[in-house]
């Protein structure tokens, strides 16, 4: 993928953002829409193509079809090679979302449970793609939850906390001058939980979903791992939104009404 891209996506708030607003749109039948302009677009033209006289006679001649340096500018091709075009589109927009939702289905969770002096320590590991909503809800309410970080609590609101997944860089041999050699691949992150009393906690009682689909994730309980991930850790990030004001000053005199749209941004650091 491109630089930029790449920045986003080595970030996991804001690679989490933009999953959220493309899953948005094919819950709200952005395939289905795509296929009926498509449809709609090739049907309009289908009547004047099919009248062409010369729709069956493409013929490809070597050497003509190309630049001085060799790159192909303009090829022949006949009005079923172009219909049959039409039907491999088609069947690409549906692969798409199938395999969109397999990404965005994927979330790997691994879980340590630690005790010492009747508290209950769990060391969360995330990666994949999309975050992790972990349920405590039906843990005794009086039975204190925290997360920990940088060594200090912290009760989670409502008994439901999103871990995001990490993420790395990889380099690679791609060409460097089109897209960057860096490629962001899924890693592991860590996230440390505290649970005030041991005795009365129950790990089976702890659910997890998958923060966009709502697909229900299995953690995985394990002896010990380790981070892998070298992606911003989201607790670290303020989340806070920041505003700022903005003075526009001009001399001139308008006879038409201007309207000026004040938007609320919130920023996250790459």
């Amino acid at each position: 993928v491109y630089p930029l891209v790449n920045r986003i996506k080595y970030n996991p708030v804001l690679d989490f953002e933009a999953d959220k607003v493309t899953y948005a749109l094919y819950q709200k039948g952005l395939d289905d829409r795509l296929l009926d302009a498509y449809k709609t677009s090739v049907d309009k033209s289908k009547n004047d193509l099919e009248a062409d006289v010369y729709k069956d006679t493409a013929v490809y001649v070597k050497d003509i079809f190309k630049s001085a340096n060799g790159i192909w500018f303009s090829v022949p091709y006949t009005f079923n090679e172009l219909y049959e075009t039409v039907d491999d589109d088609f069947i690409l927009i549906k692969h798409r979302k199938k395999k969109l939702y397999e990404v965005f289905n994927k979330t790997d969770v691994a879980v340590v449970l630690n005790s010492k002096e009747g508290v209950a320590y769990l060391d969360y590991y995330v990666s994949g793609n999309t975050p992790v909503v972990v349920d405590f809800s039906q843990i005794r309410s009086d039975v204190d939850v925290y997360k920990t970080f940088n060594n200090k609590d912290q009760n989670i609101d409502g008994r439901k906390v999103l871990l995001y997944p990490g993420r790395k860089k990889s380099v690679n041999n791609r060409n460097v001058i089109m897209k960057s050699n860096e490629q962001i691949v899924d890693a592991y992150e860590h996230y440390s939980i505290k649970i005030g009393d041991v005795n009365n906690f129950d790990l089976s009682k702890v659910k997890y979903t998958n923060a966009l689909t709502g697909a229900q994730v299995i953690a995985k309980k394990v002896n010990s791992s380790s981070r892998t991930a070298s992606s911003i850790h989201p607790w670290s990030l303020n989340m806070e939104t920041r505003f700022c004001h903005v003075i526009l000053k001009h001399d001139n005199f308008s006879e038409q009404t201007r309207i000026l749209v004040f938007h609320t941004l919130s920023s996250y650091p790459f």
